[in-house]
């Protein structure tokens, strides 16, 4: 629902309203408009340009699921871009970022990325890490796919 009362008339009518009125007003307009806006928010995304698809963080979490590849998985925050449709994949680190991701930080955000590229054919895909001070971009080269795509194998014959 829109505020029928604009900034303007509010701050030109100042001395009418008194210095109640325009703390409500400041209040309404500052104070987040839903739990998808915060935790949008959190991961830097805009709330205006994305959509969550899926997270599984605390209290109201709705997990999106990953299973490609032979690849099953949860990741932290899934979020996809309103018009390009992009989806970024994000896991959530509870440690501060110290100048590198380790690496099986990235290769874990990396097998969520290709399991989300083979569900969602011809959809960039793209990752990222969410560290208490600092969100980190996760760079999905083709030498990183071929080495995770390579222990595939040799992981099931051990393994499964």
């Amino acid at each position: 629902m829109a505020f029928p009362i604009s900034i303007e008339w509010l701050l030109s009518n100042l001395e009418y309203i008194g210095g109640a009125g325009l703390l409500v007003a400041l209040l309404y307009y500052s104070w987040p408009t839903s739990k998808e806006a915060v935790l949008l928010k959190r991961f830097e995304l805009n709330p205006a340009d994305w959509k969550i698809l899926g997270h599984d963080l605390g209290r109201g979490a709705k997990p999106y699921h990953v299973r490609a590849l032979g690849l099953v998985g949860t990741p932290d925050f899934v979020a996809q871009h309103k018009r390009s449709k992009k989806i970024k994949a994000f896991d959530y680190k509870h440690r501060t970022y110290k100048g590198k991701a380790r690496d099986y930080e990235v290769y874990q955000v990396t097998l969520y990325c290709m399991a989300l590229e083979q569900m969602h054919k011809g959809v960039n895909v793209e990752g990222a890490i969410r560290y208490k001070n600092k969100v980190v971009d996760v760079p999905l080269s083709s030498s990183t796919k071929r080495f995770l795509l390579s222990l595939r194998e040799p992981f099931r014959q051990k393994f499964l």
